[in-house]
């Protein structure tokens, strides 16, 4: 497998993540060119976003983002076949963020190890209303610690996580060992494993980083409201 392509170093995208008021640039690489256009004007309408180009082709992406340093890339996941291009951008403070867009029929657990696994820091459902989108990028591109994949459909009410096992899952999500999130929750770690083994159980999840993938899809863990959230801490830069 060849290396994966960098990307310079920049240090503006971590100071403006931090104001409330910032405006995010956004650079868009997909392979549909009416669906690019459709991105564009969501964006120019948004006060949040600046549009900085669209491509739809993998070596004109990593030329783009060399040029322009977007805080934000938009990336249809058909473009980064291999996750090459998914690797550049995250190894790289260059781009903050990276949203890699995919279809629904996509959405699986395989699909998301796979993708995560290459550094994607959010997968976002293509197929979102225009008027949510603009909102769901700064608010992953301002809150990007953990992976987080939306949207999805809604468990039934049997499968429905309880309020205590909803505070845990958040727990996990942010790497917390189960000795941790029995210090955090003030119940013993056999409790933690016992609320676990449950959560993966109405989950259908194979694991703790499936079960926060599968979370993130239902909204169960929506990011702006997971009360244990940590800041994104500044990348080296050099």
């Amino acid at each position: 497998m060849t290396n994966a392509p960098t990307l310079a170093r920049s240090a503006t995208g971590q100071r403006r993540l931090r104001d409330d008021t910032a405006t995010f640039t956004v650079t868009s690489a997909d392979q549909d060119t009416l669906f690019q256009l459709g991105i564009k004007t969501v964006v120019d309408r948004s006060s949040r976003l600046r549009w900085t180009g669209g491509t739809n082709d993998f070596n004109q992406t990593l030329a783009h983002c060399r040029r322009t340093h977007p805080d934000i890339l938009l990336l249809d996941e058909r473009l980064d076949s291999n996750g090459a291009l998914i690797r550049a951008a995250t190894s790289s403070s260059a781009i903050t963020t990276t949203i890699v867009l995919v279809t629904p029929d996509n959405l699986t657990p395989d699909r998301v190890d796979r993708l995560t696994g290459y550094g994607a820091q959010c997968l976002l459902d293509r197929t979102i209303p225009p008027t949510d989108l603009a909102n769901r990028i700064v608010q992953h591109h301002r809150g990007s610690v953990t992976l987080q994949v939306l949207p999805a459909a809604r468990r039934s009410t049997s499968d429905q996580l309880t309020y205590r096992e909803t505070q845990i899952l958040g727990d996990v999500s942010i790497g917390l060992t189960n000795e941790e999130i029995a210090a955090q929750q003030t119940i013993s770690p056999e409790t933690v494993r016992t609320h676990i083994r449950k959560i993966l159980r109405k989950l259908g999840a194979r694991n703790r980083t499936h079960a926060v993938a599968l979370a993130h899809i239902q909204d169960i863990l929506p990011p702006a409201q997971n009360p244990h959230r940590r800041n994104p801490s500044p990348r080296s830069h050099g």
